[in-house]
């Protein structure tokens, strides 16, 4: 016997020969026909890319040109960076995986007679799956058994009405009520359900195509660079071959023009560049986990990164899950207890009425009897959530007892004016500490009609304050969040007075609330929506989708942070979806970009400044490869038309451009430089534009590099020292690169330096001292076309690339911290420079 939830059927599901032949004829559960996309890391992307390619030409070019050593150092260097990269690519990838698996959505699957969660990629043609209230169908099925089960197929109709299937039911005009639908909602109910489409063969797919991967495997900026590559390798090719043109007929020397040829070619292709993006990109995934926080995708944190507005529910994410009575103000305690039991269902599932009756019992443990000595008649007819109540028969009377909003109910009662005047300042008391308000009145019901509260005159019993507890650490969090960049918008479902207290309480200003008549008015009227309000009160579905429009036309990026399922497609249409998995539905999961393994809201303010600050230190490592690929560039300008011997050996561009660079780019990999200053978004990954102080800073970092290797060579150079001068420019040129990382990471002062992490020293450690060996080590340095040089000589070259970065960061802060005098300073020299031309 195999049955399941109180079924009748008896279920037994696929057996393993039966998956295996599943799995042949139709596949997995995915929801693409594109089989070109990336799905994860591969060798050959290694092996073929332009550069180690371009590597090994030279070696073979330095072979034929019998300079054996110099292409052996080649083919090793070649070799160690592409085993490097294959080894950090794989460890990058397993620990990708690892993250996305962590977050897997998994449906309950009865095969060989057993119930097992498995992954939804990994759902089969002819599986068994059981799914209920608040999940989302995975995959078309018929239903073989269900309870009291209804779904909301708005993806397929655009009616979020709830449809009613079962076994056997009509069928429509487009849809079969015995068939339910993948990417449908499941609103009620339970049901066993057997799959006979998945992935691209579903309904879904057909009528909506397929949809853009919301979670791909590689990030917006990642994606734009494998685009630019090809443009990378084609200038390289155009160079060298030019290259190899004017040597060949102005030197007649095509081996000597073939080897500069290379040499300049390789510095057209940052072949690390994806690479170590990637690996910060894993990083900030890993470090993410143990904050509490999972991402689906690496583009999760890119675009987490660009968010500037985070809508978030009052609550699940703000409070407490819990509700709380602070004050009841009645003139009779008892009655009104004994009212707030009759007028509210003893098995109620919400918080506020929960609380309530917790409230009752504490006041009196026998409080139930006055339900179990008289007889229910019936509900509140409409079942409103802001005026519910019930009618009972007290054997010698009827009444109806009724709670609900104070707007609700003073209104049906008979209050005197003074009395009517204190009530309401009670309430106004309530509303501005933050708290809820429930009314309570009963009526004699004996005479007249009971299916319409509107004709009893009620009388009045009194009131109580309820509140949801915000957390303690809220304040802080929001003041993080201010402090990144990014506003913070409180959606409750309180009353306006309610929300602007509740946001005051946790930093937000409150003056400004966003109401459902402001929607109604900008919808009905095009009138201009306050998209800057920090906090919105008591709005449905279809005004949070228009409040979240209308931010996104505003070109404001925007997070939400939810919990219901009916907040799903809120999430669905955000920038970027944020869940909490201990109090999330089924379908919220599975809309959330962003997962947070616990209900605080520090957790997500967290995060938004990691994913900040990794940004910031992603922008510093593209500087740095851009700026010494610049540089090499630079330096081998006078080598295009030029007769002089070369600055650096096509051993030392492979050098450079395999292992010191990527080195260079590594240095800020869990940097924390800026987490006590404000980190804005970045608009060179959040907009994928190079914005104009990357530019500056991007092209001042390369010519210093370019500048000190060229004056060092220069200065060292004669016809019979060649390697001499080669050997001091190669320090010049590493130091400085060395001591250009070291600035970019002194942003938010000169005290980070100590800060940097164990990855960061041995980066920096490679550039210093990798030159260094070279230069020493006499078998080495011949193979790089390098000699050792004297003490003088060592200082001369080393302080060389020290200087200008050292220079460019002292006067940067002396400007940043004396700008208007800077400013005066100068404004003085060109007036006295305009007087004196004048004055001629």
């Amino acid at each position: 016997m195999a049955q399941f939830f109180n079924f009748k059927g008896n279920y037994v599901g696929m057996t393993d020969d039966d998956i295996r032949e599943s799995k042949e004829l139709y596949g997995a559960n995915t929801y693409t026909g594109n089989d070109k996309a990336v799905k994860r890391y591969s060798v050959k992307n290694t092996l073929y890319s332009g550069a180690v390619i371009a590597l090994l030409v030279a070696a073979v070019a330095c072979f034929v040109c019998l300079d054996i050593a110099m292409g052996i150092a080649i083919l090793l260097i070649d070799a160690i960076f592409v085993a490097a990269e294959i080894f950090l690519m794989r460890e990058a990838d397993k620990r990708f995986f690892e993250i996305r698996e962590s977050s897997a959505i998994t449906f309950r699957v009865i095969r060989n007679e057993k119930l097992s969660f498995v992954n939804k990629d990994e759902l089969l043609t002819n599986d068994l799956i059981v799914i209920e209230a608040g999940e989302r169908v995975p995959a078309d099925a018929y239903i073989c058994e269900s309870r009291d089960f209804t779904v909301d197929e708005a993806v397929l109709s655009n009616s979020h009405t709830p449809v009613t299937k079962s076994v056997g039911a009509e069928t429509g005009s487009s849809v079969n009520n015995a068939i339910v639908y993948s990417g449908t909602t499941v609103l009620t109910g339970i049901a066993i359900c057997k799959i006979f489409a998945i992935g691209v063969d579903t309904k879904v797919y057909h009528e909506r195509g397929e949809q853009p991967e919301r979670h791909p495997y590689l990030s917006g900026i990642e994606a734009t660079i494998r685009r630019i590559l090809p443009l990378c390798y084609g200038v390289a090719g155009a160079i060298a071959v030019l290259s190899v043109l004017i040597w060949t007929f102005s030197v007649h020397s095509a081996a000597a023009g073939a080897l500069r040829a290379i040499s300049l070619g390789v510095c057209f292709i940052p072949t690390c560049l994806c690479s170590v993006i990637r690996i910060y990109y894993i990083k900030c995934a890993g470090e993410l986990v143990n904050g509490k926080a999972i991402v689906r995708s690496v583009n999760d944190i890119e675009k987490l990164n660009s968010v500037n507005v985070l809508c978030v529910e009052k609550s699940g994410a703000l409070a407490k899950n819990s509700v709380e009575i602070k004050q009841v103000f009645t003139h009779n305690e008892e009655l009104f207890y004994n009212v707030a039991v009759l007028a509210t269902e003893r098995n109620t599932t919400n918080p506020s009425e929960k609380a309530l009756l917790n409230k009752a019992v504490l006041y009196d443990e026998n409080i139930y009897e006055v339900c179990e000595k008289n007889t229910l008649l019936e509900r509140l007819a409409d079942g409103d959530e802001n005026l519910n109540g019930a009618l009972w028969d007290l054997k010698e009377t009827k009444l109806y007892c009724i709670k609900g909003v104070p707007e609700q109910v003073l209104p049906l009662c008979r209050i005197k004016g003074d009395e009517l005047f204190k009530i309401q300042n009670k309430i106004n008391e309530y509303y501005s500490q933050g708290h809820r308000v429930i009314a309570l009145a009963c009526t004699d019901a004996t005479e007249g009609t009971t299916d319409s509260t509107a004709g009893f005159k009620y009388t009045f019993i009194g009131l109580c304050s309820l509140c949801e507890p915000i957390r303690e650490s809220v304040s802080s969090a929001v003041k993080t969040c201010r402090r990144v960049g990014v506003r913070v918008m409180m959606m409750s479902d309180d009353n306006a007075s309610v929300s602007a207290a509740t946001g005051k309480t946790i930093g937000l200003s409150g003056s400004s609330v966003l109401t459902k008549q402001d929607i109604e008015a900008s919808r009905d009227n095009n009138a201009a929506l306050n998209t800057r309000a920090d906090v919105a009160s008591k709005l449905s579905l279809s005004d949070k989708l228009y409040m979240l429009r209308t931010m996104r036309e505003n070109k404001d990026v925007v997070a939400v942070a939810a919990t219901r399922a009916d907040s799903t497609e809120l999430l669905e249409n955000a920038d970027v979806a944020i869940t909490m998995s201990q109090q999330t539905s089924g379908v919220a999961y599975e809309a959330a970009d962003i997962l947070m393994s616990n209900d605080n809201f520090s957790t997500i303010a967290d995060t938004i400044a990691e994913s900040r600050q990794t940004y910031m230190n992603v922008k510093r490592a593209v500087s740095s490869v851009i700026s010494a690929y610049a540089a090499l560039l630079l330096i081998h300008a006078e080598n295009i038309l030029g007769k002089v011997e070369l600055m650096l050996s096509p051993s030392l561009v492979a050098l450079l451009t395999m292992l010191v660079v990527p080195a260079a780019a590594l240095m800020y990999l869990g940097s924390r430089c800026d987490s006590a200053a404000e980190i804005r978004t970045s608009s060179f990954v959040g907009s994928r534009r190079f914005n104009r102080s990357f530019i500056i800073s991007t092209i001042l970092y390369s010519l210093f590099a370019a500048v000190s290797a060229i004056v060092t060579y220069s200065f060292m150079y004669n016809s019979a020292n060649t390697a001499f001068a080669r050997s001091c420019a190669l320090l010049s040129l590493s130091w400085c690169l060395a001591v250009s990382g070291i600035v970019r990471s002194m942003n938010a002062g000169a005290k980070n330096v100590l800060r940097l992490k164990p990855i960061a020293l041995i980066s920096l450690l490679v550039m210093l001292i990798l030159p260094v060996l070279l230069i020493y080590i006499p078998v080495v340095n011949s193979a790089f076309c390098l000699m050792a040089i004297d003490p003088l000589a060592f200082a001369i070259s080393a302080a060389t690339g020290i200087v200008l970065p050292l220079v460019y960061f002292f006067v940067g802060r002396f400007i940043k911290f004396h700008r208007r005098s800077v400013l005066r300073a100068l404004f003085s020299t060109l007036s006295f420079s305009l007087a004196a031309l004048l004055s001629e």
